[in-house]
């Protein structure tokens, strides 16, 4: 901060010939005359120096308690802002208590119970992020989209808890989840075989369902390897099963390729059995009908 300027007052003239009105005596020789500014200049420096200290520490103690002020203000201001925010939000969440639905906004399919459990809890959480509903608004969709068996979940839990995400989650899951069923799916795993007319694709598919039913829990990679099995065993083209065999696949959908794009060669090649094209061995008109194994 600049030292305060020391205002120095304009000098006044002594002459003799004042002196001698005022009556003070007077020599011979004429002296000098004597100005304030000169007395001023006598002044000790220290005492110049100690004024304009003061006068600094003065001028930053006033400066430090208005930051000080400007602080408090400043927090008392983050304080109220944060106060009026909250108010609000409790006025509109009593005034609204549901949240605003927008015009676009997806809806459930209906849930007999008939579809897997874990597949339709995927739907609900891909429509719920979606629409950006909340954990209460998911559970009121829910109910509301029950049918049929499911339906009377609802039934079964207490008036409070119809509308509420875990009561209701945990009573549908009991109910149609397959987490206790994978002895179940093994042995269906087991047992599963291609059907007359079943398409390769359609056969992976229900594959690579009952090997995560069957499996949980377990490894991505183990499954991957049991799935392959049951794809193998599965086949109703020996021929085909064994070319895909020795092919080595790593997961079901590897094994799907595989076997379409050698399906695919054999069909240009012609029957193994009649020697005709257009169909496989397996689907050969000539070829005798083998028992299904359920």
């Amino acid at each position: 901060m600049p030292r305060p300027r020391q205002v120095i007052p304009p000098a006044r003239t002594v002459t003799t010939r004042q002196r001698a009105a005022e009556g003070s005596p007077t020599t011979s020789n004429d002296e000098p005359p004597v100005t304030e500014s000169a007395v001023f200049t006598q002044m000790n420096p220290a005492e110049v120096i100690g004024n304009d200290c003061n006068n600094v520490t003065t001028l930053l103690t006033e400066n430090q308690r208005l930051i000080f002020e400007n602080a408090r203000l400043q927090e008392e201001n983050r304080n109220f802002h944060e106060r009026n925010v909250s108010q609000c939000t409790r006025c509109n969440e009593s005034l609204h208590p549901f949240p605003r639905l927008i015009a676009y906004e997806s809806t459930l399919l209906p849930y007999e119970g008939k579809t897997d459990w874990d597949e339709y809890m995927s739907h609900v959480d891909v429509v719920a992020r979606s629409n950006g509903w909340s954990e209460q608004r998911k559970a009121q969709k829910l109910a509301s989209s029950l049918r049929g068996p499911a339906l009377s979940i609802l039934s079964t839990l207490l008036p409070c808890e119809r509308t509420e995400w875990v009561p209701l989650t945990t009573a549908l899951s009991k109910r149609f989840g397959q987490q206790n069923l994978g002895p179940k799916w093994q042995a269906n795993l087991e047992a599963r075989r291609q059907r007359a007319g079943e398409s390769l694709s359609d056969l992976a598919a229900d594959i690579e369902k009952m090997t995560r039913l069957a499996l949980p829990g377990w490894p991505e990679s183990c499954k991957d390897q049991m799935g392959v099995r049951a794809f193998l065993k599965a086949l109703a083209d020996e021929d085909l099963r064994r070319v895909l065999a020795a092919a080595v696949p790593l997961s079901v959908q590897d094994a799907l390729t595989r076997a379409q794009l050698i399906e695919s060669a054999m069909n240009k090649e012609g029957c193994w059995d009649c020697g005709q094209g257009g169909h496989t061995r397996a689907k050969c008109p000539k070829r005798k009908p083998q028992p299904q194994e359920n």
